[in-house]
């Protein structure tokens, strides 16, 4: 099963933000979702440190980019991913430009995501912001198969392409041949007629001698 998921980023130059936690990112992605009729995103500790350590790596780098192993690290049983990430100086200014890409509100709107993760670092007044999206086989909790899929970028740029993990990764059953009955043991042959005494032979000869003349 092929899952895309896009990713994107923004960049925004406004005034300054006052330095606040994801709560409040978590609180709009899951108001707009509300407007929509949509389930809301339940905030994952994994994907969530995932998140804050690539924006901590985008405040130090100075520029936004997406992590290209979007899948390393997860743990929970996904089926598809997607990243938003974004830099400015006025959060709502960052969250505007997201509800006006299209690929940025496609991750936000996607029914079909469960989870998110949330990371934020600010460098004087300039927020690095990363979003990271989940959608958790079974739509339950993240757990179950803790192998991380392979991935590989696909399709046009922009887009993120990874292969879900199986189902399960249990080893099949050791299956062993029946074993082979034991050998029976070789027959013991029936004892063989002691050997005629001389005596008897003679006599026996003498009698059939004196029977036919």
């Amino acid at each position: 099963m092929l899952a895309l998921a896009v990713i994107a980023s923004v960049g925004l130059w406004a005034s300054p933000v006052h330095a606040q936690g994801p709560g409040e990112w978590l609180r709009m992605v899951n108001d707009l979702r509300s407007s929509r009729g949509l389930a809301p995103l339940r905030l994952d500790a994994n994907l969530s440190a995932l998140a804050q350590r690539w924006s901590e790596k985008m405040a130090a780098d100075g520029a936004i980019s997406h992590d290209p192993n979007l899948a390393g690290g997860v743990t929970a049983n996904w089926t598809k991913l997607g990243e938003n990430v974004g830099t400015g100086t006025d959060r709502q200014g960052i969250w505007q430009a997201f509800l006006n890409s299209p690929p940025h509100l496609a991750n936000l709107v996607d029914p079909q995501f469960t989870h998110i993760g949330i990371g934020t670092t600010f460098v004087g007044d300039r927020e690095f912001v990363v979003h990271r999206f989940m959608a958790v086989a079974g739509g339950g909790s993240p757990g179950g198969d803790s192998t991380t899929p392979e991935a590989t970028t696909s399709g046009p740029a922009g887009s993120f392409g990874a292969l879900a993990p199986s189902a399960s990764n249990a080893s099949p059953p050791t299956t062993h041949p029946p074993a082979e009955p034991d050998p029976a043991p070789p027959s013991t042959p029936a004892n063989p007629p002691p050997p005629a005494e001389p005596g008897r032979v003679a006599a026996v000869l003498e009698a059939l001698r004196d029977a036919t003349g």
